[in-house]
């Protein structure tokens, strides 16, 4: 999976997992209601956003 950084929180993260573009799904999430991840923690990392 494609990784990118967040334009607001400068959090990487799987360009797939997020709605919006630029945005890491929290980001997306608390800034415009999408849905948020649903994180699975390995080794300190959700396995599904990063």
């Amino acid at each position: 999976m494609d990784k990118e950084i967040c334009y607001e929180c400068k959090s990487e993260f799987y360009t797939a997992t997020s709605e919006m573009k630029n945005l890491c799904p929290k980001c997306a999430h608390r800034l415009y209601n999408y849905k948020n991840c649903a994180h699975q923690f390995e080794k300190g990392e959700c396995i599904k956003c990063f």
